[in-house]
């Protein structure tokens, strides 16, 4: 309830600060923040990047797309955009605002590192890199997305491959 005339004048006369309640907000509001980045930061020392693994940290894989998904969808209702303060403190350890699109171009979700991880074992296996759907589906079709997007030369609606992913499938003895 609001605080009637001889409430606030007595508050007042006191030196009753009305502008605490907001500061404690905007604290609380941006210690889980502060929290965050000290995590990526950390994230990063431990790892090299702060290309977050879902399997390696959910709770920090989600915050960070969190934050993505706030600063492209500002406009669409319960998105607040992260203000310049935010935005250059994450910025500042080099987080990679396109990171969540630049995923769902790859085969479900799983991580190019992976996949050529999984490349290699089957390599070491069978000796090839031909695989089959029938010996492993979701590996054949990442295969066939690779070459299709290596052969698209970059056109929308493929698989984005750059020259150093090239290399580095080049490297294992991809079949292309």
């Amino acid at each position: 309830t609001k605080p009637d005339e001889e409430c606030i004048a007595a508050l007042d006369g006191i030196g009753f600060d009305w502008e605490l309640d907001r500061i404690r907000q905007n604290y609380t509001r941006f210690t889980p923040f502060v929290r965050r980045v000290e995590e990526l930061k950390s994230y990063k020392q431990k790892h090299g990047h702060i290309n977050v693994m879902q399997h390696v940290d959910k709770r920090l894989y989600e915050c960070c797309n969190s934050i993505r998904s706030a600063r492209r969808n500002a406009v669409k209702p319960g998105h607040t955009k992260p203000d310049e303060e935010c935005i250059a403190a994450l910025d500042g350890i080099g987080f990679d605002w396109e990171l969540d699109r630049i995923r769902q171009n790859y085969t479900r979700f799983t991580p190019f590192v992976r996949r050529v991880e999984e490349l290699k074992s089957y390599k070491k296996k069978h000796g090839h890199i031909n695989i089959k759907s029938s010996e492993d589906k979701s590996l054949a079709n990442f295969c066939a997305n690779l070459r299709s997007a290596r052969k698209s030369g970059g056109k929308p609606g493929y698989m984005r491959l750059d020259e150093g992913r090239i290399a580095v499938l080049d490297s294992i003895g991809f079949d292309w």
